[in-house]
């Protein structure tokens, strides 16, 4: 994962997530969260242009939720999560990410599976410093 150590307020930041298979088989459906509790007025998870990830995707105002389809051994995922941070925004800018493993179909809500597995998500937290 790679993200800046300083964004500046009333802009983008970009945060760079691979995911990588390290299993020795493929695994199920991926249930992927990005979210900021606060100076962001929009999240949003891309993937890169003609990927086929045929992921199912939501979008909020401080979180972004997906679900990607099962990896094979080795193979990986690369996305990008994007907020947009907020022209009075000051202090320090936190992200969480998280994920799980689930076996429920891809056309499954989003929603739905952060209640599931909000608990027992691990996330990984970020934190950058805003400028002006």
């Amino acid at each position: 994962m790679s993200y800046p150590y300083r964004v500046r307020a009333g802009r983008v930041v970009s945060f760079k997530v691979t995911l990588v298979n390290k299993l020795k088989t493929r695994t199920d459906e991926i249930f992927l969260a990005a979210k900021f509790p606060k100076n962001v007025t929009k999240a949003r998870i891309y993937v890169p242009q003609g990927s086929r990830y045929n992921e199912r995707c939501t979008r909020e105002r401080i979180r972004a939720l997906c679900v990607l389809p099962g990896l094979k051994k080795g193979r990986s995922y690369t996305f990008w999560a994007k907020a947009w941070v907020s022209g009075s925004a000051r202090g320090k800018l936190y992200g969480y990410f998280g994920g799980a493993v689930t076996d429920t179909p891809l056309n499954t809500d989003p929603k739905q599976l952060l209640n599931e597995f909000g608990g027992s998500i691990s996330w990984v937290k970020t934190k950058s410093t805003i400028t002006r």
